[in-house]
């Protein structure tokens, strides 16, 4: 309100300066007029001496409110005649005591000579005032700005009720209705109909909102299958006897989950960015339907980016049940504990023979226990397989130790496994035994060993594993596996 107001008062004072300097133009027009036309229409009446109608031709001029007086004399500057405006009223015998005051109060002064056939005859003498213009123009603009301050607080309430109704109501119903998107809550439509711009702005949004609560609804249900079948997958895949073997028949899969779902965790981010952007135009109140139009499209192309690579998800993990277990972790026997050693070396060693790494054991050789030689096998497997992969660089020559010794006192089976390879940074110590974490993605790497180790330990033999890394001077895992006796 104030800015129209202020708007209002710069307009009327622009209107009231060029209505001031038109007067000032029209009063100079004015006295000019006058001032030739009577020195044409007294040629005569001055050669014949005519006093009368020399003042019948000045009183003719004098009718017009803003000509203050009018001087007619002859060559010797004396008066012939005159008529002067004093307070309203007209003095057609004006003395020359009244000239200096006329002098003074009038606005514009315009003096013309008086020929007869090239002859001079006399002059005639012009005053004229604004005064009287300029008060007619003050009462007028005094009447124009007392109506407009009457009509003025019914425009404004007219003004700022159709706006409330077409404007700034859809708008806060927008507001709320952005609020609620951004809450996820895409089930509550803006309830508002019209056929202007905000109106179709209110129903393009309504239906943008929910085709994605429908996409959200489909993929929110095949996330929570395909997240039911992945839990699925990895208890399958922690539960298997064998899982070096099963590491290499599917590191080509895990490679290719990483894909889809990359893509899909960025046209998510792609998608989250675009809204906030949508959001900061809308806020701003700079929005225009291009915007929403570009917004839409973008919506519905990351969408599809989104469920298509979920899909392309669900087919590799799908592949994951498919992979056949041979052996169980549930055979619980007698065994002697160096020899399975030897064993499992015997099994990796094809792989061993390839490089110079050494792998030294440190075991009674008549420790017998009574246990699962099949998650022994797991968990010494995987663990020389992950120092294959990622403690040495290749062209180097590594060390593995492995020491297993049964403490009486504790009952307890300790098993220190240690390597001297490159280690392992602190930001990963907390990921290492999360499933699919590795950092050798497409390398060998699939992300799944030691998170086997882990399942093995904690949950089939009820053990607990820690590890200790310190970068560039290898690890140490620290295996105890509680047991009742050293064998039968």
């Amino acid at each position: 309100m104030l800015t129209i107001l202020a708007s209002f008062l710069v307009i009327s004072s622009i209107i009231a300066v060029n209505r001031f300097i038109s007067i000032r133009k029209e009063v100079k027009d004015m006295t000019e007029q006058i001032a030739a036309r009577l020195s044409i229409s007294l040629v005569y009446p001055i050669w014949n001496f005519e006093d009368l109608q020399i003042g019948s031709l000045i009183g003719i001029e004098m009718t017009n409110s803003g000509t203050l007086g009018i001087y007619i004399r002859d060559p010797k500057n004396r008066i012939l005649s005159a008529c002067v405006r004093f307070n309203s009223a007209l003095v057609s015998t004006p003395t020359e005591t009244e000239y200096p005051v006329l002098v003074k109060t009038a606005s514009k002064r315009v003096v013309k000579n008086i020929y007869y056939q090239k002859q001079w005859i006399g002059s005639v003498e012009v005053f004229t005032s604004d005064r009287t213009l300029l008060m007619n123009m003050g009462i007028n603009l005094l009447v124009i700005f007392g109506c407009i301050m009457l009509i003025l607080p019914v425009i404004l309430l007219s003004t700022y009720w159709i706006i409330r109704k077409t404007v700034i109501r859809p708008i806060l119903l927008l507001s709320q209705a952005v609020d609620d998107f951004s809450r996820h809550q895409y089930d509550k439509p803006i309830q508002l109909k019209g056929q202007n711009e905000l109106g179709k702005l209110v129903k393009n949004f309504n239906e943008m909102a929910e085709t994605i609560d429908r996409y959200n609804r489909d993929l929110r249900n095949m996330v929570e299958e395909k997240t039911a079948e992945t839990i699925q997958a990895i208890e399958l895949l922690a539960q298997s006897e064998k899982m070096a073997s099963l590491g290499n028949m599917v590191s080509g899969i895990a490679h290719e989950i990483n894909t889809p779902v990359g893509i899909g965790v960025t046209a998510a981010s792609f998608l989250s960015m675009k809204t906030k952007e949508f959001a900061e135009i809308y806020s701003n109140g700079d929005i225009h339907r291009s915007d929403l139009e570009s917004y839409l499209e973008n919506a519905k192309e990351s969408s599809n980016i989104i469920l298509s690579n979920l899909e392309r998800a669900s087919d590799l993990i799908q592949s994951f049940k498919r992979v056949a277990v041979n052996q169980t972790l549930n055979d619980i026997h007698d065994f002697n504990v160096r020899s399975y050693l030897n064993d499992i070396l015997n099994t990796i060693h094809p792989r061993l023979k390839k490089t110079t790494h050494r792998v030294e054991i440190d075991c009674p050789e008549d420790l017998v226990i009574n246990s699962s030689p099949g998650a022994f096998s797991q968990i010494l497997t995987n663990l020389i397989i992950n120092s294959l992969i990622h403690a040495f660089d290749e062209g180097e020559s590594g060390l593995i130790r492995i020491q297993i010794h049964f403490r009486e006192a504790e009952k307890l089976l300790e098993i220190l496994y240690t390597d001297n390879g490159k280690g392992i940074p602190q930001e990963n110590m907390k990921l290492i035994f999360t499933p699919f974490f590795t950092t050798k993605r497409g390398q060998g790497g699939t992300g799944l060993g030691l998170n086997i180790v882990f399942g093995v330990v904690t949950q089939q033999l009820k053990g607990s594993i820690q590890c200790e890394s310190v970068p560039g001077t290898g690890v140490k895992f620290i295996i105890k596996i509680p047991l009742i006796s050293e064998g039968n």
